[in-house]
Formats: structure tokens, C-alpha cells, sequence
């Protein structure tokens, strides 16, 4: 696997078998969409006019000629197989070296912030879907976080490591915080873009927040990590003067997207603001997009896809209470090598208190 500047550096070298075998995975995950999508799309203008009067306007009536396809049973035959071989890879190796990487990761440096654990936290229902049909979730062991962390490296090698933080507008912040913030991926480039500024990030998984303080010290970023849910912080009301969200509410149901908004705005800072950057809605997408990203839902374990793609965020943003929500579509979502990806994220959604 080819070393990249965002990339979480291990307490151990990969060994050449490894790094062969995941080297072969990473291709394997981006070259199905990438050489097998022409050809469906090619077949879909086949027969979508021989069809009831080219009567295909809804990803509903485009499934109902396109699912059976040998074609597409192949595409997304692979596209879930190398999610599972990822996972397989990836738990065979942490397991050879379980000693060193727990050691590793339950060693902490306060110097590059604080690790702030919740013992009585119970994790929401949803939470514990299994989400890209990563065994255990994302808080099921310790490995559990540092699998994720690895396996974005594999998935989407070519992932911008500015994220949101190079989206939002230059002013001074007192204090960030990152909603659902993971391995700390999203948050590292506001510390580093703002490095007066408190920064702080927020997860729900235990194991997730202890890859990120692994990954702050080794980029020399002070950040202090939150073990919480999005829905309900510790923190205090008028609290933080920027929030930001990057890929968290496509994997929240639509209750918990509109709790997380109201919380925000009940941290935020009177003139405050949330941006969240998240996958284009469907209103952005034809048809036939819809149907061929619907394979997330159906197989790659991603329950609320769906739901957050046909979600009006200004009308639930207004809901919560924000005076002000803007959208900004910048481009189409890019999924396994599809498609040239989009700088940042391909949807922005700004909300002022």
C-alpha cells in the first residue's frame, strides 16, 4: 500500500506479504467502478428506450431493467467483495500484532491534548449498524477504530486531506468543535489551518478517538478528543464559535439529524455557525445515479443513505432553530474510483444561529 501524507502511521512496518495483499485490494476496490461503470452505463442506454415508451424517470423503474443484468450482479458482486476482503486483510494483520498496536494505542501524550472518556455512555441504536460491513462496528475492540482509520487509506486513496476546514470562511475561532469526527481525519486540518484556536472533536467510539490522539502526535496538532454523541455534548450552551460535521449525517437516521441540529445550536456561540459537508442530495442527481448509488443501501450496509440524500437540510436546519441556512452543491460524489473526485466535499450546508 503506498504511503501517503494523511495516512495513520503504524507502531510496526508492514511486511511485504501485507503490503502486496493490500496493495491488490486497493485496486481491486477502485478498478470495478472504474472499468465496469462505462459498461453499464452503456447497457442502460440500450434497452432504457425499448422499455415501456423509455418510460425510466424514477430509480425505481430503472431497477426493475437494470438489477438483473449480468453486468451489474458483477459489478456489484466485486464491489462488495472487496469490502470484505479489505476487512479480512486488515483484522488477519492486527490480530499477528495485537500486542504491539494495543500498547501503542493505549499509550497517551497529553502534550497533544486531552483524551476525555465517558465510561457510562451508552452508544444510540444506529450507531451500532456495522456500518461498510466493518466486522464489530466501529467500537466493538480497540483494533475497531484503527481498521477504520487503515481502511479509508485503502477505500479512497485519492481522499482530500482538507476536508470541510479548507471550505469554511477565514475568521478568527475561538474554539471548533467536530461532530462525530472519527479517527480525527476531519479535525486535524482545522487545527492545522487555525492553530490559535481551540480544537476539539467529538465520537462516540472509544476506539476511534484513540487512533485520533495517535494521529495528532504524529502530526504535532494539539486537539482535545471527547468520547460523546452529537446529539447530546457536555458541553456548555454559547459554547463554541465554529461546528463542523464531515460525513456524519448520511449515517444518522432523520430523528437524529434533527437532535444533532438542535444541539448545535445550542453550543454555538450567538452568531455562530455549523457547516456540515456530506454526499450531494438526490435532487442533484439523475435518476439513473440514484439507482446505482442505491447499492450503498442494499450493499454496503449504509441503512440511512436513503434517507439523508432526500433530506430537505434547510427546512430541518430552520426547525432547529437556525436564522440562516445556506446549501452549496459543488459537484458529484465520487464512490470507489467512479469518478474524478470533487476538492473538499460535493455538498455544504452552512447554518447560523
Amino acid at each position: 500500500m503506498e504511503p501517503r501524507p494523511n495516512a495513520t502511521a503504524l507502531p510496526i512496518k508492514w511486511e511485504q506479504k501485507n503490503r502486496a495483499k493490500l496493495d491488490f485490494i486497493q485496486a481491486f476496490i477502485s478498478r470495478p467502478g472504474m472499468m465496469l461503470r462505462p459498461i453499464t452505463d452503456a447497457r442502460y442506454e440500450e434497452k432504457a428506450p425499448s422499455v415501456n415508451g423509455n418510460n425510466t424517470t424514477t430509480h425505481e423503474s430503472i431497477s426493475e431493467i437494470m438489477d438483473g443484468e449480468p453486468i451489474v450482479q458483477y459489478l456489484r458482486f466485486l464491489r462488495r467483495k472487496s469490502q470484505d476482503m479489505k476487512w479480512v486483510a486488515l483484522t488477519t494483520f492486527m490480530q499477528k500484532h495485537e500486542s504491539d498496536i494495543s500498547q501503542w494505542l493505549s499509550d497517551q501524550d497529553e502534550k497533544y491534548g486531552k483524551l476525555v472518556l465517558d465510561s457510562s455512555m451508552e452508544n444510540p441504536e444506529y450507531y451500532s449498524t456495522g456500518f461498510h460491513h466493518q466486522p464489530g462496528g466501529f467500537s466493538d475492540n480497540e483494533f475497531s477504530g484503527l481498521m477504520y482509520d487503515v481502511g479509508l487509506d485503502i477505500s479512497f486513496a485519492t481522499i482530500s486531506p482538507g476536508g470541510v476546514a479548507d471550505l469554511v470562511p477565514d475568521n478568527k475561532y475561538e474554539r471548533i468543535l467536530d461532530l462525530g469526527c472519527g479517527s480525527g481525519r476531519s479535525t486535524e486540518p482545522f487545527k492545522a489551518r487555525f492553530k490559535e484556536s481551540e480544537v476539539m472533536g467529538i465520537d462516540p467510539s472509544e476506539p476511534l478517538l484513540r487512533t485520533a490522539v495517535k494521529r495528532a502526535k504524529q502530526k504535532n496538532l494539539v486537539i482535545d478528543y471527547y468520547q460523546g454523541i452529537a446529539e447530546s455534548t457536555p458541553f456548555p450552551d454559547n459554547h463554541f464559535d465554529l461546528l463542523t460535521a464531515t460525513i456524519l449525517f448520511h449515517e444518522v437516521p432523520d430523528y437524529a439529524a434533527l437532535e444533532i441540529l438542535k444541539e448545535s445550536r445550542r453550543i454555538l456561540k450567538p452568531g455562530g455557525t455549523l457547516v456540515i459537508g456530506d454526499l450531494l442530495p438526490y435532487s442533484e442527481s439523475t435518476a439513473y445515479d440514484r439507482w446505482y448509488d442505491e447499492w450503498q443501501v442494499v450493499h454496503n450496509n449504509e441503512p440511512f443513505f436513503a434517507d439523508a440524500k432526500t433530506r430537505d437540510m434547510n427546512s430541518l436546519g430552520k426547525s432547529a432553530g437556525f436564522g440562516k441556512v445556506e446549501e452549496n452543491f459543488r459537484g458529484k460524489p465520487s464512490f470507489f474510483g467512479d469518478r474524478k473526485r470533487v476538492p473538499g466535499m460535493p455538498y455544504i450546508v452552512t447554518a447560523t444561529k
